[in-house]
């Protein structure tokens, strides 16, 4: 990597240039990354890779939603119609982690613009070892990811082969915490609770908003456990019992799930919550407990526990 970009965040990237425009003047539709400002190896923004930001982008469904969009069919029996990536990105970013959306809510209010219609091109000599990869070796094409979900769950998947859920580390299910986040107050804790730390995830649109949920994100506050309010550690749904349909966001997914031929399995345990996105390790390298270190620069909320149970 050639280091930092050195732009402003939340604003347009100033490398970009693409068929004779800049990225605030880009014309609809994918556009190459890299350019005579932007090297292949320099470090960009991620596109949005979370469960249910996910299902949204790729608008799957049975039937046909109109005279003009196609049904599941022999050619796409996914019924997925892949054309909701710009929108979701820019509408909802990475989370909300619980907290109301910006105001006022604008396009670049979540800072993530329409990354996900970035390309870099192998034919031009971009991402050259991947290139060479591709030439050497068999490999899946167009393969993304394992998983719907973040990068944990992905590195979850690689390495069990099998989501993984919430427990008491010995083996048990257990329901994450879920106390409740205002939205107003996200880092204060509800009256009569300890904290606002509120792991289930939740893809209802918080009110005047169409997609911004009402949980979702990596936890937000000061990153220190010993944080108090109003800077203490809160939100982050990354939880899902997909197992119950009364769920926010799981219903909709398990009927276009048993609506396909052949129906598909989800294979979720009842009373079971899955780590759908990102959480990190409950325990440092050298072994020692991640939720007990007092020291302010380690993002791991206390009351969060290892979940290393298959």
């Amino acid at each position: 990597m050639t280091g930092g970009t050195g732009q402003t965040a939340k604003t347009p990237d100033q490398r970009i240039e693409y068929d004779g425009q800049n990225a605030s003047s880009l014309p609809p539709g994918p556009f190459q990354i890299t350019g005579p400002k932007h090297p292949y190896d320099a470090y960009d923004a991620s596109p949005v890779h979370r469960l249910f930001q996910m299902w949204q982008q790729l608008d799957c469904g049975v039937e046909a939603a109109s005279p003009t969009v196609k049904a599941a069919s022999s050619t796409n029996p996914s019924g997925c119609l892949a054309d909701l990536f710009p929108w979701v990105e820019v509408s909802i970013g990475a989370g909300s982690n619980g907290k109301a959306p910006p105001v006022p809510f604008t396009p670049e209010s979540t800072g993530e613009g329409s990354t996900a219609m970035g390309f870099y091109n192998v034919q031009s000599g971009d991402a050259p070892y991947l290139n060479s990869l591709a030439d050497t070796y068999s490999m899946s094409d167009n393969y993304h990811q394992g998983v719907m979900g973040g990068t944990g769950a992905n590195r979850i998947m690689l390495g069990y082969g099998a989501a993984i859920w919430f427990s008491n580390g010995a083996g048990t299910p257990e329901t994450p915490p879920n106390v409740g986040v205002n939205p107003a107050m996200p880092g204060t804790p509800p009256l009569g609770a300890a904290n606002a730390l509120t792991e289930i995830e939740n893809p209802n649109p918080q009110p005047g908003t169409n997609n911004y949920y009402t949980q979702d994100g990596y936890g937000g506050g000061s990153g220190s456990p010993t944080a108090v309010s109003p800077n203490a550690n809160y939100g982050g749904g990354s939880y899902v019992d997909c197992d119950d349909s009364n769920q926010p966001g799981v219903g909709v997914i398990r009927n276009y799930l048993n609506a396909l031929t052949p129906k598909i399995d989800p294979k979720c345990e009842a009373g079971h919550f899955y780590l759908v996105n990102n959480y990190n390790p409950g325990y440092f390298g050298d072994g020692s407990n991640a939720y007990t270190d007092t020291n302010p620069n380690n993002y791991e909320p206390l009351a969060k526990r290892l979940t290393n149970s298959v």
